[in-house]
């Protein structure tokens, strides 16, 4: 057992790609709490186009005795990305990790209230805790309702039921009760994949609500609906699973682009019904909200048909059966 396993049962995993400035800000806030609690982040360079070990805003944060850097030569997505930084974990006998994204600030008690959740919750494989946008303008209300109506501040805590799931950028695993996340997935979507999936099968998965962890939020339409409608792309892969077959692509397809209004009509419902109690102020984004989910529908039915717009390549399962054969 190495000096580091007998040391850390606990890390915080945070994968980045091309931004350092943001990087810089997120461990400006966490690296305080390492010393404190014992634990160590893993940082995981997702093949930036600089090495963020060289970047002048995070290479000095970098230098830190309790981070370890990754770097990737190839990106493979938050979920490859993700996946790399808890084997290192694993390998250093991380018991507990937490998920955290570089486009967020943790609270000064991150580490030490999941840590905390764990020891009250020990049947418990994943805790999530509250997400708190950060952003100017109506498109970032439009961002944080449709991205954080799960995890909102001030939400009692509930274990999570399908099919609704909670977002990963603020959970922490038992690495002993979790599977690794789906590899390749090209925009988002693995996170919905690994809670989902692990409801499925029977853990339980807790939103506690605490720590309420601040997330920069997307500024401007452009922003907003590129997101919005990428994670479509998603849709029919996560939730049916990844069976390559063309005929059943196709039948999903055409049915989701049919009840594309009644989708709209139900994720609209879903996301207003927990956001407008605690935002009463922002009546003015359903109408967005709605088109936003129509469109998410026509983004679903493209991504059944074409793959490469779901996957990197070669992480398609058109691509897996191909190199199987």
């Amino acid at each position: 057992m190495t000096a580091d396993s007998e040391r850390w049962r606990f890390a915080v995993v945070v994968p980045s790609r091309d931004r350092a400035d943001l990087l810089a800000t997120c461990l400006a806030a966490l690296l305080p709490q390492l010393d404190a609690n014992a634990a160590m982040a893993i940082i995981v360079d997702d093949a930036s186009k600089l090495p963020l070990i060289d970047a002048p805003a995070t290479a000095a944060l970098l230098a830190h005795p309790n981070v370890r850097v990754v770097r990737r030569a190839q990106a493979g997505g938050p979920g490859a990305a993700r996946n790399e930084g808890l084997r290192l974990a694993r390998q250093h006998g991380v018991e507990v990790a937490v998920l955290l994204d570089s486009d967020c600030v943790p609270p000064p008690d991150y580490v030490q209230t999941h840590l905390a959740h764990h020891r009250e919750m020990p049947d418990a494989a994943c805790v999530g805790g509250a997400v708190i946008g950060v952003g100017k303008g109506f498109w970032s209300r439009v961002d944080a309702a449709m991205s954080w109506f799960t995890s909102m501040p001030g939400m009692p805590a509930r274990d999570v039921r399908y099919p609704v799931h909670i977002p990963t950028l603020n959970l922490s695993l038992k690495l002993a009760s979790v599977d690794p996340f789906v590899e390749g997935l090209r925009y988002a979507g693995e996170d919905s994949f690994f809670v989902l999936d692990l409801v499925r099968r029977g853990r339980r998965i807790v939103y506690a609500g605490t720590p309420v962890l601040r997330h920069f939020d997307r500024v401007g339409f452009a922003a907003v609906f590129r997101h919005q409608y990428r994670w479509g792309y998603h849709t029919y892969w996560i939730r049916l699973g990844f069976d390559p077959s063309l005929a059943k692509r196709i039948l999903f397809a055409l049915g989701i682009l049919a009840a594309s209004p009644a989708y709209a009509i139900l994720a609209s419902y879903y996301i207003l019904s927990a956001w407008l109690p605690r935002r009463p102020s922002d009546w003015a984004i359903a109408p967005v909200v709605f088109a936003l989910s129509a469109a998410k529908a026509v983004a679903a039915s493209c991504g059944a048909l074409f793959p490469s717009f779901a996957f990197y390549p070669g992480y398609s399962p058109l691509d897996r059966a191909k190199t199987q054969q």
